[in-house]
């Protein structure tokens, strides 16, 4: 289904697709108390007879159960996509949610393999999950998953060719993998797993932004007094925002050696909805500034449901709105496409450039 989302677009600047072979979620931290995709589903998804039966499966009384529930019949749509797509995988779910069977990942996986013309965005508010998923041994791990992931391929397809990976393939070149750090608590919890799972790009979503976050320890590793803070030769021996963003993961035994992990990317917005929380423009400030210092590319979603006084944007023609707007200590409940998505009067729409 095609989205609205800004951050997930087309090559060709087109909107991009939401993608939900697995449904169902819980929440796991304060960013989730006003859970969007939890109302969708508990609200339209549940009741339209084309999805109520499966959304019946995850939902109760209008909230997740913590159930999630493999779409058998959305499975294979990227597979008849021929166009290159970009495509956020799981909306309405959590790819690495504890109910998640291991195998139902495996075949997601799988049908990224088999669509090397699209770009996949995995986000996940349970990066250490995904970390054992990629590095443990046993049920998940190393190369065996990578195994699993081909034997599903097979499935999937009779050409031989395409059901093929690298035999020391560690990644998949087109999908990137991703977080949601809400606040420094969970950044501190969530990035350093991030930071061990093999892939081409590793990106942030702060949305909702609920405090001050300082991605500094992991988007730069300056030296004190050093000249050549900004070269090649120091990008490159740090690891953050150089060449594709992979990390430079290769196979070392069953273990993967990662000595460049990196964040390839940020987005932040704030929360929308009629329970939303305000997000205080000096937060986004401080990280747009982070994230120029490190190269970074940095995406501004929105302002979400507030906007402080200080910030008003004279485009958006909204004057009523803002008159009789509800105020709370300098913020203003002006709705999400009032309030815009300008920061200091400028769109920040930047994308990684991944080769």
């Amino acid at each position: 289904m095609s989205t609205n989302i800004g951050w997930v677009r087309n090559p060709d600047g087109t909107k991009g697709e939401t993608w939900n072979p697995i449904i169902g979620c819980s929440k796991a931290s304060p960013g989730c108390a006003n859970c969007y995709a939890e109302t969708i589903a508990g609200t339209r998804l549940v009741n339209i007879p084309s999805t109520a039966k499966r959304y019946q499966e995850v939902i109760t009384d209008g909230k997740w159960n913590g159930k999630t529930f493999l779409v058998e019949s959305e499975l294979e749509k990227p597979l008849r996509w021929k166009k290159p797509r970009t495509i956020f995988v799981c909306s309405m779910g959590d790819l690495f949610h504890e109910s998640v069977k291991a195998s139902w990942i495996d075949k997601v996986f799988a049908v990224m393999a088999l669509c090397p013309q699209h770009r996949f965005m995995v986000l996940t508010k349970r990066p250490e999950r995904m970390a054992r998923y990629f590095n443990s041994h046993g049920e998940f791990g190393g190369a065996q998953v990578w195994q699993k992931v081909v034997n599903e391929m097979l499935s999937l397809t009779r050409d031989l060719e395409k059901a093929y990976l690298p035999m020391h393939v560690t990644h998949l070149p087109n999908v990137w993998l991703g977080t949601t750090v809400e606040n420094q608590e969970q950044a501190d919890k969530r990035i350093p797993h991030l930071l061990r799972c093999p892939a081409s790009l590793r990106f942030l979503s702060v949305e909702p932004m609920l405090n001050e976050i300082d991605l500094r320890f992991y988007t730069q590793l300056w030296a004190d007094d050093r000249g050549d803070n900004g070269s090649d030769e120091f990008r490159e021996e740090h690891g953050w925002g150089y060449n594709d963003y992979s990390g430079g993961f290769c196979g070392a035994g069953d273990d993967l050696y990662d000595p460049q992990p990196c964040l390839g990317w940020v987005i932040c917005g704030g929360e929308s909805g009629k329970s939303a929380r305000p997000m205080d423009p000096e937060w986004v400030r401080s990280l747009r500034d982070q994230c120029k210092a490190a190269e970074v590319p940095f995406f501004f979603k929105q302002w979400g449901e507030w906007l402080h006084e200080s910030t008003i944007d004279p485009m958006a023609y909204c004057d009523l709105w803002v008159i009789e707007a509800k105020r709370v200590d300098g913020f203003l409940k002006v709705g999400k496409n009032c309030a815009g998505r300008r920061l200091d009067g400028v769109f920040h729409d930047e994308f990684p450039e991944v080769v």
